[in-house]
């Protein structure tokens, strides 16, 4: 009777496996906090039609180019092509190409779960870990929106895997396994290069301390990956990239300065993303100090916060890069350190309470201004404006309009404020300009706007709507669309 019941005890463990479990609540819950806001719920940022319209072209035949600026974009390869995979299955839209970012979260979280798994991370602090990634703004976003940092997410998680299983067995297929990682993360953006080296120096400096010497022979593999990372760089720039020049191009603020640009990046840091930034620098400096096992990714993270600034001086827009790669580091420490306080330290009940107690407000206070944000920024707006543009404007027509606008019209020929072509075409069929548009130097190519303000008098004005977003839309079209244009 006894074993009977303990049989059907132990069945029903199986089937019931409280990992499993977590890891579906988990992709629910991320469901349901990127979908209802997917496609209104912000502005369409540069950097959304930047990297979509190399998949677009992709997709239609073209090649992976980048014709509505000139260049860029096409580049970090992985993203436009997993892209236009998806967009030939399910349509060509910016909605299809968000849904696609929301799916590479659905993979991070499973690639966390296998993490957690390695680490052996118990029920209660896998719930934490979890809380803590749904939580986090800039993941939350990254997963929102069309750009190559969806991908990257992806294979710096498989990375840290790979590279935490080899820390530990040392063997061929591991070490495989991470430079791969390295290569499609990096050819996802080539950022990623210098955290993966990061990790390359620790797991060389373990095998030094552990004199495996017969090691040392199969960190050829990440450098190989490295190598042939610099050669596709070198080759996608030289023939993908048709620009024939940057001056229309709005040229981002850099610092000469290795210092000031540190200072200028370490408040973008810790200071406007402070709220999780400061809680997981202090975790990885309570792991280097505590926990052996961990202290390699721990360090890791630390030094990469502080010298990713200083080693992309020349590129601070790119700040939010080392804050997303840093985030996910810290992630896997505080996934550990958490299990490692509520299953082997010897704590009392009141600080393991305390603890609790901390990582919970720490995750309901980024989770409520996360979700803040959104609603605050809510608006059908995108929606709207795609119908309505795709209903008022014909298809194989001359556009100028922001490359914001692109994804409304992407069928049409556009002409858009960031274009590096050296020419500027004098007449337009159509005219889609947002007051925000005109009313910032930064918004605007400064030749652009002048051709426009000289021959406005030559175009019907159309169509407006007022927006939060964009501001006041106006499309004007013009008046003899029939005229040839002088630049195709």
């Amino acid at each position: 009777m006894m074993k009977g019941l303990n049989q059907i005890k132990n069945t029903s463990k199986q089937i019931f496996n409280w990992n499993v479990c977590l890891l579906l609540l988990a992709l629910l819950i991320f469901a349901l906090n990127q979908l209802p806001f997917l496609l209104d719920i912000r502005p369409i940022k540069y950097d959304e039609a930047w990297y979509l319209n190399p998949a677009y072209n992709l997709l239609n035949g073209n090649g992976l180019v980048n014709d509505l600026v000139g260049s860029g974009g096409n580049v970090n390869y992985i993203g436009p092509m997993l892209l236009a995979g998806v967009m030939a299955l399910f349509g060509q839209s910016l909605l299809v190409a968000r849904l696609t970012a929301v799916f590479c979260g659905f993979v991070a979280i499973l690639v966390l779960h296998l993490i957690l798994n390695e680490l052996n991370v118990d029920k209660r602090a896998r719930i934490l870990t979890f809380a803590i990634f749904l939580s986090i703004t800039i993941i939350n976003s990254v997963f929102r929106n069309v750009r190559p940092e969806f991908a990257v997410a992806i294979f710096v998680l498989i990375g840290l895997l790979f590279a935490i299983r080899y820390s530990r067995t040392h063997t061929w297929l591991d070490m495989a396994g991470l430079s791969i990682s390295i290569y499609l993360a990096s050819c996802s953006h080539p950022f990623s290069l210098y955290l993966f080296a990061l990790i390359g120096c620790a797991l060389l400096w373990k095998i030094i301390q552990n004199k495996e010497w017969k090691c040392i022979y199969q960190l050829i593999l990440p450098i190989l990956s490295a190598v042939l990372v610099v050669i596709t760089m070198i080759y996608l720039n030289k023939f993908l990239n048709s620009a024939t020049d940057s001056s229309g191009i709005m040229h981002r603020f850099s610092v000469e300065n290795a210092l000031e640009a540190m200072c200028i990046s370490m408040k973008s840091v810790f200071v406007r993303h402070g709220v999780y930034t400061i809680p997981f620098l202090l975790v990885n400096v309570f792991s280097v100090v505590k926990y052996k096992e961990i202290r390699w990714l721990a360090s890791i993270n630390i030094i990469f916060v502080f010298t990713f600034p200083i080693v992309f001086s020349s590129d601070l827009h790119m700040v939010g890069n080392s804050i997303l790669y840093f985030s996910l580091g810290s992630l896997v420490v505080c996934g550990y350190t958490i299990n490692q306080i509520f299953c082997h330290a010897k704590i009392t009940y009141k600080q393991q309470m305390l603890t609790l107690c901390c990582i919970s407000l720490f995750c309901l206070g980024n989770y409520v201004l996360s979700m803040g944000y959104n609603f605050h920024r809510y608006e059908k707006c995108n929606s709207i404006l795609a119908t309505e543009i795709d209903a008022i404007i014909p298809d194989d027509v001359l556009i100028f309009g922001s490359i914001r606008f692109w994804p409304f019209k992407m069928h049409a020929r556009w002409f858009c404020e960031m274009n590096r072509k050296n020419e500027v075409p004098n007449i337009y069929d159509y005219l889609i300009i947002s007051s925000q548009d005109i009313s910032s130097d930064d918004n605007l190519n400064p030749k652009i706007l002048k051709v426009i303000l000289n021959t406005l008098d030559e175009y019907d004005i159309i169509y407006t709507r007022e927006t939060k977003q964009y501001g006041l839309i106006s499309i004007y079209k013009y008046n003899n669309i029939n005229d040839e244009h002088p630049i195709q």
